[in-house]
């Protein structure tokens, strides 16, 4: 599983008079459980785009397991993301008119990679999440549901680093609490890096450290008792 590095990370916008982001370093040793929190504004949602290469620094590395992701062309970085990263967006980006099951299974497909394991490991995940129809169009699903095809979605491949936006923040209370659960759950059965950005105080009260991140700089880094540093 890989480890991660940032380096003198800047990410700046044209007509602000500061960066967005301003990371010195930042350490991530493989298997971290990581909740990412701060107001809104304070560089959130940059931090994890870039950590994803979805958004490129102005300047630094950015370093998982030995690849500056940041040096990489845009489709080495597709096929980065496609073999290592798993991505829950607060908005699911489901497409209605499939089902559960071949929305999981629609990337693996898409970089061609979908053979008959993919298939069975799909319709597996489906049921571990929780949800016993797999050929149900999502758009019929209540927002937890989707949730769900979207967690599994993201751990088709067996990502070594889920990153997760705002994962419980549209949700009730009760299915906040559960795809919590199933975030955790799925990381820590096959070893990955969780990163997750959320104001959900019960959420990062179940990860080992918390980054709080204020005008686009770490605010603080808390490790918890016990947990790997």
């Amino acid at each position: 599983m890989p480890d991660l590095r940032l380096s003198s990370v800047s990410v700046a916008y044209p007509g602000l008079a500061a960066p967005v982001l301003d990371i010195p370093a930042l350490d991530i040793p493989a298997g971290s459980r990581i909740a990412v929190t701060g107001p809104s504004g304070s560089g959130k949602s940059t931090l994890v785009n870039v950590l994803a290469g979805l958004v490129l620094p102005r300047a630094g590395r950015v370093v998982w397991d030995g690849t500056d992701i940041a040096a990489l062309s845009e489709g080495a970085r597709d096929r980065w993301r496609g073999a290592n990263l798993g991505l829950v967006m607060q908005e699911f980006h489901l497409f209605p008119g499939l089902s559960a099951f071949d929305n999981v299974l629609l990337p693996a497909r898409l970089s061609r990679v979908a053979d008959q394991a993919m298939m069975t490991r799909a319709g597996m995940l489906l049921a571990e999440v929780g949800l016993s129809r797999p050929d149900q169009p999502v758009e019929t699903m209540s927002r937890g549901e989707m949730q769900r095809v979207a967690v599994a979605r993201a751990v088709l491949r067996a990502p070594g680093i889920i990153v997760a936006d705002e994962p419980t923040a549209s949700l009730d209370p009760e299915s906040g609490a559960a795809i919590a659960g199933l975030l955790l759950a799925l990381a820590e059965s096959s070893g990955a890096t969780l990163i997750v950005v959320s104001h959900d105080r019960r959420l990062s009260a179940r990860l080992d450290r918390v980054l709080s991140l204020a005008e686009g700089a770490i605010l603080s880094d808390d490790v918890r008792e016990g947990a790997s540093p």
